[in-house]
């Protein structure tokens, strides 16, 4: 019987893990129509490795490859040692080399992060940046099975849906690319060890403070040694089957979303509730989170729980309020519209902040249209109001008016109106109703939150108000049978 010395098995070893990561690079198109990557080199065992694996594979495939490296600033001393260490393996290998520092922990408290997801986020914007800047079609970084097992252990333990339990995909937005998401941290050390290659610890993965680490360190390990010595393939392989499955289903509620989302910006998505409502709960949660990763950007730190009171609201809440979601994302309910914006300051602000916040304030005077149509755009308050002469036997559009638009006897009308933010003291009659109302008692009677108050708009015609606009029209000069000329009053958001 012939038998391999452990020198020859070893380098079996090594030539099949090398095929596993030519498998992966082939199997998901990393490669397909591209020569340039720029690799994130950390140090660490999984970087180091992919390093050195790519460069073996480079020739075989004409690839021109790059390193670059981010000093993050948290360990100043071990970082600046890693970084020096990272170039000098640059330098051996003959590789262009890139490096910056930035200041990781300012980034955290200005953007209310923590510590992993600051790094993170500072990280991937280099490496974008860099890539970018130096004509690199790829960044290839170290993500490998075990990675992936414990994140998906992660979301597993929060409850998450399959999104989450997807776990780490192999490629993202066709430029990151994880050539070792099918290798695990065993074969790599095997690696390494077998070609004689040094790396960089990082102590803070032995912090068992953070629950990345204690499920690295602890519940991993004791899940493979007490249940299952195949735990990180058989989460790899859930990771796979929901990655496969939330493909499929996005391709089903693409359809139904278009339909759903009447209007769709950089930082503001508008839902019809009604065409919302109708389908199956499991879609509307689907159509909701893809509205928030439109104007997000990300679903990071968007919970199950996020998405049940945005529901609750859509569904059962008043008729104009709004939730704050994390990273300056504000769903707002305003009838039978629900609009996602993406706003440009925290939504979540102290007592003083908004003490001292001066509300958006306009006064805008309205003269009589000269010809059927005029256009008035609100720019502070990010609406416009179209003013327009309709025929007066248009009621069947008259009666299914909604609260954005208002029709009034025009010869009832004193010119010129105005349009002004809504006033402390300001009452009006309701439609329907034969007594004066405060706007102020108005509000609370409809939920309007109090810092909605501030910017609604108010139309008014010789001081008396007309329409508290998006809400309700009043009893002077509306529209009656005997109207002779009607003017109709649409008021639309502005697309930003």
């Amino acid at each position: 019987m012939n038998r391999l010395n452990p020198q020859c098995r070893t380098n079996q070893q090594a030539a099949k893990l090398l095929g596993t990561v030519e498998q992966t690079l082939l199997e998901h198109n990393m490669i397909d129509r591209v020569n340039r990557i720029l690799l994130g080199v950390s140090g660490g065992p999984d970087s180091t490795a992919l390093l050195h694996m790519l460069v073996e594979l480079s020739s075989r495939y004409d690839l021109s490859l790059a390193v670059a490296h981010l000093n993050h600033n948290l360990r100043p001393q071990a970082a600046r040692r890693e970084a020096a260490w990272v170039a000098s393996a640059a330098s051996r290998l003959g590789l262009p080399f890139f490096t910056a520092t930035r200041d990781v922990e300012r980034y955290r408290h200005d953007q209310r992060l923590s510590p992993e997801e600051a790094a993170r986020q500072v990280r991937y914007e280099f490496l974008v940046r860099a890539a970018r800047q130096q004509g690199y079609q790829r960044i290839a970084v170290g993500h490998q099975a075990d990675d992936n097992a414990e994140l998906v252990l992660m979301y597993l333990l929060r409850g998450s849906g399959s999104l989450g339990l997807a776990g780490i995909p192999p490629v993202r937005e066709n430029l990151i690319i994880r050539p070792l998401i099918r290798v695990t941290r065993q074969q790599i050390l095997a690696y390494l060890s077998a070609h004689n290659l040094a790396y960089c610890t990082d102590h803070t993965n032995f912090d068992n403070s953070l629950t990345r680490n204690r499920v690295r360190n602890n519940l991993l390990p004791h899940l493979k040694q007490a249940y299952n010595p195949g735990i990180v393939q058989t989460l790899n392989r859930l990771a796979e089957i929901m990655r496969t499955e939330q493909d499929w289903t996005a391709t089903l509620i693409d359809s139904v979303y278009r339909q759903v989302c009447t209007f769709s910006g950089p930082d503001r998505i508008q839902i019809s509730i009604a065409q919302l409502l109708p389908e199956h709960v499991a879609v509307q949660r689907r159509i909701l989170r893809q509205a928030i990763a439109a104007v997000k950007g990300d679903l990071r730190r968007i919970s199950y729980g996020h998405i049940q009171d945005a529901l609750a609201l859509i569904a059962s809440g008043p008729q104009y309020g709004s939730i704050d979601l994390p990273d300056k994302i504000r769903l707002q309910k305003i009838d039978t519209i629900a609009y996602i914006i993406k706003e440009s300051t925290w939504l979540r602000r102290s007592p003083t902040d908004n003490r001292h916040r001066r509300p958006v304030l306009f006064n805008y005077v309205i003269p009589e249209p000269e010809s059927d149509d005029l256009e008035i755009e609100v720019k502070e308050a990010g609406f416009r109001l179209m003013l327009q002469s309709v025929h007066p036997d248009s009621i069947s559009e008259i009666r299914k008016a909604g609260q954005w638009v208002a029709f009034f006897d025009k010869d009832a009308l004193k010119f010129p109106l105005v349009l002004r933010n809504y006033q402390p003291g300001d009452r009006f009659v309701p439609l329907g109703m034969t007594g004066r109302k405060k706007l102020k008692k108005y509000f609370i009677d409809q939920k309007v939150p109090r810092e909605q108050r501030t910017r609604c708009p108010v139309l008014l015609s010789d001081d008396t108000v007309l329409w508290v606009v998006g809400h309700r029209t009043s009893e002077t000069a509306k529209w009656q049978p005997s109207t002779r000329r009607v003017l109709k009053i649409t008021c639309d958001l502005l697309q930003r």
